[in-house]
């Protein structure tokens, strides 16, 4: 059918979209729940304007600037995604996000500055963080019971907010809070007063000895094992003008001892099943 696009599931029509005049979808592939009973895609609302995910075939209500990745809880049961609206206009550097949980809206961070290249409009899915954005990704524990986020909460400080609720306010939350399977674990990077800080559960770190603060730019792909014994994350340091794709520094932090420093395009920290 001429400018129109279809999505189309196990060999039925799912969603029609008419491009560029009511609703089209983005280039995201969609996304399917663990248990396949669901699916999602992403639609530019072109009446309105904005992004917005469209599940089962039932388009979401609000439309937004920018969305973080669509999470199914692992039991099928749960949704989340993060949403940006710019605070003024579309080309300000500020973004108000929220955290959208199955369907509802869950309060509102204003974000300190969007980053350069980033600009909020144009994009579908962006990899949140609550300093810029004001919202994190959402992230689920393995038994679909708890949900954990990082969000700013004014005056400077931002929290990891877990089954709603707030934790200790720090400057920064620069990783997105990991769990273990029973969601009853947690540990997340920070920083305070210019000093990097590992949380893990309700034991507190400072790594400013290990780690000062000009040694690194930014932490990435937090994980922990399914047990909650051990804790890990990549440090990085980046050069004047990175850009994704480029050359950085990269160690492994784990359990507070930093391992080996690379000089390389990319670093993944994976725990085996056991």
């Amino acid at each position: 059918r001429p400018r129109q696009q279809l999505f189309v599931v196990d060999g039925q029509i799912a969603w029609t979209g008419v491009r560029c005049r009511e609703d089209q979808t983005s280039n995201m592939s969609p996304v399917f729940s663990p248990d396949s009973k669901s699916w999602v895609i992403g639609v530019w609302k072109c009446q309105t304007g904005g992004w917005s995910y469209c599940l089962n075939g039932k388009l979401e209500t609000s439309a937004y600037a920018a969305l973080s990745p669509f999470r199914f809880s692992p039991d099928g049961q749960h949704t989340a995604y993060g949403a940006v609206m710019p605070k003024r206009g579309w080309f300000v550097g500020r973004g108000i996000g929220t955290m959208v949980i199955d369907g509802k809206e869950s309060g509102k961070h204003e974000g300190a500055a969007i980053p350069s290249g980033s600009a909020l409009q144009g994009g579908l899915v962006h990899e949140l963080n609550s300093f810029a954005y004001g919202v994190s990704n959402p992230v689920f524990s393995t038994d679909g019971q708890h949900l954990a986020y990082s969000a700013s909460l004014g005056g400077g400080k931002r929290a990891v907010i877990v089954d709603g609720k707030v934790g200790p306010e720090y400057d920064q939350i620069i990783t997105d809070p990991a769990m273990s399977s029973d969601g009853k674990h947690m540990g997340y990077l920070a920083v305070e007063n210019k000093e990097l800080i590992q949380i893990f559960d309700e034991k507190i770190t400072h790594l400013g000895d290990l780690v000062p603060f000009k040694a690194f730019s930014y932490a990435e792909r937090a994980r922990m094992t399914r047990e909650g014994i051990h804790f890990a994350s990549i440090i990085t340091k980046t050069g004047f003008g990175f850009a994704p794709g480029d050359h950085a520094r990269r160690r492994l932090l784990m359990d507070g001892r930093l391992e080996k420093e690379y000089d390389c395009l990319q670093m993944t920290v994976l725990f085996s099943s056991d």
